[in-house]
């Protein structure tokens, strides 16, 4: 019993939180006028929305303080998960060039890596660990950049991105329960109730978009 408060509660926690909150971030971000126009390179027909990402993050950022994941990584995760947040919230705004969300990509790195979180080695199948030693930083750096990117790119349909992430964060919270990375495991386990929550709203016809904030964010 115990087990399945400990897997279920944090998804369904984080779920009912951002099934009630996403509204309330689609009403201000018509206040705000953080829109995504129709255009010939987009799907939708119609003004949307975005700052979805938000609801995700909130929702996230309240399981962690509610479920109490102890890691002495958690603080350097929060403070660059705000970091790449706050670049999304602002693109969403503002429309940044390429190069503005570039640095702040960058910027999120920083605290997991002053921390000690970097990329040490690859386990190459049949042959055994590739230690990086002094490139373990700037590697670290491009592949965080690089999958967050990967997912703001593939947010062009509705539940496209948040659907993959949600798939993919499933995989990778199944396989660090299964080795005993607990840490990993209760991390996914907010962030799948935060996205599917926010789902049930960017579905086809989506009702809002997660933006670059959720975009950015679940790439993170």
């Amino acid at each position: 019993m115990k087990g399945g408060i400990a897997i279920f509660g944090p998804v369904l926690f984080c779920f009912l939180l951002s099934l009630l909150v996403t509204p309330l971030v689609k009403q201000i971000a018509l206040q705000m006028c953080a829109l995504d126009f129709p255009g010939h390179r987009k799907v939708h027909t119609k003004v949307m929305p975005r700052l979805g990402g938000v609801a995700i993050f909130f929702s996230f950022v309240c399981g962690l303080f509610v479920f109490k994941p102890a890691n002495f990584f958690i603080p350097s995760f929060l403070m660059g998960s705000f970091i790449i947040m706050l670049t999304g919230v602002l693109d969403d705004l503002f429309q940044f060039p390429a190069r503005i969300k570039l640095i702040g990509q960058i910027a999120s790195t920083i605290p997991l890596i002053l921390s000690g979180l970097v990329i040490d080695f690859i386990m190459i199948p049949f042959t055994g660990p590739v230690y990086f030693k002094l490139l373990s930083i700037p590697i670290t750096i491009i592949w965080i950049v690089g999958i967050t990117n990967a997912i703001n790119l593939i947010d062009g349909l509705d539940g496209l991105a948040a659907g993959v992430s949600a798939i993919a964060i499933m995989t990778i919270t199944w396989i660090a329960y299964q080795t005993g990375n607990m840490l990993t495991a209760s991390l996914g386990l907010l962030a799948i109730g935060s996205i599917t929550g926010f789902l049930i709203y960017n579905f086809h016809p989506a009702k809002i978009f997660m933006g670059d904030s959720g975009a950015l964010f679940l790439g993170y």
